[in-house]
């Protein structure tokens, strides 16, 4: 190694002097740390020989008194220092990113902290903060989520790849869904599926680019069915399907392929299980489980294929529960309970796996009460209520976690009013309908959750009924009905919120009739009426809407004993012809004797 020019210490005492007076003290304190001047610039000559020239230049420039030269000279050493300082963090990006993908590619607890440190060293690498941004969402780190999302989106769009702008989309679109920003949300899926095509037409033949082209149109499916729009929802989803079966056919043996055929199955059954159309939605669901069953088989302690499954199994159960087949649901979600369990164990702190337990073991629960084991009930919603109290502190502003929680709380509450403990019940039916108005107000357009808060209402009305709150009772339920009506009148198709509406009627109709306004029930019981015999029009096998017309008569001739007779006796009528049929509830099975009693009562006043 040459050697390096020794620096002239008369040089810096006379640069010294010209900055001001110079002590002996203070002469002899610069002597000392010129010397430690020299031992360090020697020390990064030896570490980094590219300095060495520039090192060189500095020191003979001050011992020539040429201040602008040495400074120069400085200036490239700090420019060679700063590359080699960004070579080295590229490097340990580089190392953390890989080691949080190979050592921990299903531990999204323990990948995230890797991926994101990642991105914060490797700063310009749009990929590594894509990877964060998805590993922080599994684990509820929402806000960082959102932040790594925005960062991959900005470099993204600077380097001009719009392959990588497609994926940052995505994570935007997402997390703006989870917030309850729809309009958003929309406008980050609309552009990633206009990008996906401009990629698609430039290189049809590129392998990469029909699976974003049907990521694409899923997550812009998930944003309109979040937003009601079912129809444009299963649109999306369908032509998601379409690209993902051709490409199946054109590989048979492409196992990516293959589950991408089963998760747009599994939207496809969303979307018309939404839409009512529950035979097509099992029908959709039931092939994905059984491509989820044999992918499986083949590695039964895959994550991936656990989590699949378990996706599976939950929406096979959710819809034989709708269906009121619990001897099927209740096995099913046990086994998808099991899957979700063990995901949990592979990563305990993966959010969304520990909200699948919470949302699992609610469902059980349901089933448990519905059997009539209300104490085994109630003990699993208090599990999966730990469960989403958890998530839900984790990340406040996530809705989905608040969604969980408000609807554990509200089927906590519904077990216990019957059981006579009003405090708990109203208690939990309030909280709920707290988080409930806060999501309807983050999703102004979301029927589903406008409806949960109807029926929230509905519920405090009645426990409030029930202390002899009449005034407040009135209130909850004049309100709940607001909503129903709201509900109904922009979906007159929709049976379900139609005849929700007629409920809450009748129910506003106890509620005037308990404060002394019995016109305005009377109103009330007529418009009731009028729909139920509405829908009883429209299905005359239901034995439901029929029951409901009964259920409307009864009211009516509670409020006007005018005509008293001629509604029990219409009341009377119906019951004989569903006996006749055999469609009256085994519950019901006393109907008909006390209404043909209130028919003779009310002849005999």
């Amino acid at each position: 190694m040459t050697a390096a020019p020794v620096i002239d210490i008369s040089v810096i005492r006379a640069i010294a002097e010209q900055q001001g007076f110079l002590s002996p003290e203070q002469a002899k304190a610069l002597e000392e740390r010129a010397a430690r001047a020299a031992e360090e610039l020697e020390r990064i000559r030896r570490d980094q020989p590219v300095t060495r020239p520039d090192i060189d230049s500095a020191v003979r420039a001050l011992n020539e008194r040429n201040v602008e030269a040495a400074r120069a000279a400085f200036d490239r050493v700090d420019a060679e220092l700063a590359e080699q300082s960004a070579a080295l963090r590229r490097e340990q990006a580089s190392a953390k990113h890989a080691r949080a993908l190979l050592l921990h590619p299903f531990e999204a607890s323990k990948s995230a902290p890797l991926l994101l440190e990642a991105a914060r060293l490797a700063e310009t690498n749009f990929r590594f903060w894509v990877d964060a941004g998805d590993a922080l969402m599994q684990i509820g780190e929402r806000p960082a989520a959102e932040e790594a999302f925005v960062m991959a989106e900005k470099l993204a769009r600077e380097a001009g790849d719009e392959r990588n702008i497609v994926l940052a989309l995505w994570g935007l679109g997402r997390i703006r869904r989870v917030e309850g920003d729809l309009e958003g949300a929309l406008a980050a899926c609309e552009e990633a599926l206009d990008l996906s095509y401009v990629l698609f037409e430039r290189d049809p033949f590129d392998p990469d680019l029909q699976p974003s082209l049907s990521a694409s149109h899923k997550s812009l499916g998930d944003v309109r069915l979040a937003a009601g729009d079912r129809a444009g929802a299963l649109a999306e989803y369908e032509e998601a399907l379409d690209i993902d079966r051709m490409r199946v056919e054109l590989d048979p043996g492409d196992g990516a392929s293959a589950w991408d055929v089963a998760i747009s199955l599994e939207r496809v059954g969303d979307a018309l299980r939404a839409a009512g159309d529950l035979a097509g939605a099992l029908t959709a669901y039931e092939e994905g489980l059984s491509i989820a069953r044999d992918f499986a088989a083949l590695d039964p302690d895959n994550a991936f294929c656990l989590q699949k499954l378990s996706a599976s199994l939950w929406n096979i159960g959710k819809l034989r529960w709708v269906e009121g087949d619990l001897a099927v649901a209740s096995p099913v979600f046990e086994e998808a309970l099991h899957c979700s369990r063990a995901l949990a164990r592979i990563d305990p702190g993966n959010a969304d796996w520990a909200r699948n337990i919470a949302a699992t073991v609610v469902k059980l629960g349901h089933i448990r009460v519905a059997e009539g084991d209300v104490e085994g009930g109630l003990a699993l919603y208090e599990e999966g209520l730990a469960i989403a109290r958890d998530l839900a502190q984790r990340d406040p502003e996530n809705t989905s976690w608040s969604h969980t929680l408000a609807i554990i709380l509200a089927s906590i509450g519904a077990v216990l009013f019957p059981r006579g403990d009003s405090e708990g019940a109203m208690r939990a039916h309030r909280e709920s309908l707290a988080l409930f108005r806060d999501l309807a107000r983050r999703a102004p357009g979301n029927a589903d959750i406008a409806r949960e808060v109807s029926v929230s209402l509905e519920r405090i009305g009645e426990i409030l009924s029930a202390e002899g709150d009449a005034e407040g009772a009135f209130a909850a339920c004049e309100e709940s009905l607001a909503i129903a009506r709201d509900l109904a009148a922009c979906e007159p198709e929709s049976a379900k919120l139609v005849r929700e509406a007629c409920h809450c009627l009748s129910r506003f109709g106890d509620a005037c009739l308990a404060v002394g306004d019995r016109a305005r029930a009377l109103s009330a019981y007529e418009e009731g009426l009028a729909i139920a015999r509405d829908l009883a029009a429209r299905d005359a096998a239901s034995a439901e809407f029929e029951r409901d017309v009964v259920v409307a008569l009864a009211k009516m001739a509670t409020a006007d004993e005018a005509q008293a007779v001629e509604f029990w006796a219409e009341a009377v009528d119906r019951l004989e012809a569903m006996e006749a049929r055999g469609v009256i509830a085994t519950a019901d099975e006393g109907l008909l004797q006390e209404t043909r009693e209130e028919l003779a009562k009310a002849r005999a006043r």
